[in-house]
């Protein structure tokens, strides 16, 4: 069941479920997606952990505050919501903008973790890349959230088959413009590489062999560059690699996690 909870000022959907008293762990999902992404992770997750999934602000149930964000909205969100559900630690996977959120909570907020898994994710905002989210914008200005489909579904799927494509479509294109620009405006404010030797949190990256848009030498150069992490690359998976391909994904992040 879905839980409204009132963070700073507005309202974030939010499903706990698994295993009553076992430890946390907390799924951020990317942009264009809702909490239902992580489908194909739950049960596994489930037997092990108490898991708190929530829809981003502007995203699916969540209100729609008014754009632009910034990361440190959405890891303030974060943190409300953990205070909410009285969790003092949890572990914390996100995938695309939610493994970015990971990164900015181990910079800011690293005894809220015990540890976190970085998902098809980037840590700077170079200018091609703010250009792209600068376009996209403008494209869903003139023409709705299902201007910007086509280029997405090309950029997030190679393995999914057309009736799991039809679902992410189906959520993706009744996304507010207001939420999808909002965050749109936090990517491009995205200046986390240079922190990250900082980071003390444990750190796990993973994503999609074929994931153009957190290619996989962008985030082996990531973990490089994160004391003690590793990288692992999901073959045959574009940018939604625990999606596209959920028993390779799942696989990596249970040896990680220590979990069967």
């Amino acid at each position: 069941m879905t839980e409204m909870v009132a963070v700073n000022g507005f309202k974030i959907a939010t499903k706990v479920s698994g295993k009553p008293g076992a430890p946390w762990i907390t799924l951020s999902n990317s942009l264009g997606t809702t909490h239902r992404m992580w489908a194909p992770q739950m049960s596994l997750l489930e037997d092990n952990f108490r898991v708190l999934c929530y829809d981003t602000r502007g995203h699916g149930q969540s209100d729609v505050p008014p754009a632009p964000y910034s990361f440190n909205d959405l890891i303030s969100d974060v943190i409300a919501l953990l205070d909410h559900f009285s969790i003092q630690r949890t572990d914390f996977m996100g995938l695309s903008i939610g493994g970015m959120t990971a990164l900015g909570l181990a910079l800011s907020h690293p005894e809220r973790l015990n540890r976190i898994i970085c998902a098809d994710a980037r840590a700077v905002a170079t200018e091609p890349f703010r250009q792209i989210w600068k376009d996209r914008a403008k494209m869903m200005d003139e023409g709705g959230v299902e201007a910007v489909w086509p280029s997405t579904r090309e950029r997030w799927f190679i393995a999914t088959n057309d009736d799991d494509v039809e679902q992410f479509r189906n959520e993706f294109i009744l996304m507010p413009v207001e939420g999808l620009k909002g965050c749109g405006a936090a990517l491009q404010g995205l200046d986390y590489l240079k922190n990250l030797s900082k980071i003390t949190t444990p750190t796990f990256y993973i994503g999609g062999e074929s994931d153009s848009g957190a290619p996989s030498n962008t985030m082996q150069e990531m973990a490089n560059a994160t004391p003690g992490s590793h990288y692992h690359a999901v073959p045959g998976a574009a940018h939604i690699a625990n999606f596209d391909n959920p028993g390779e994904y799942n696989k990596a992040i249970a040896n990680y996690l220590g979990i069967s």
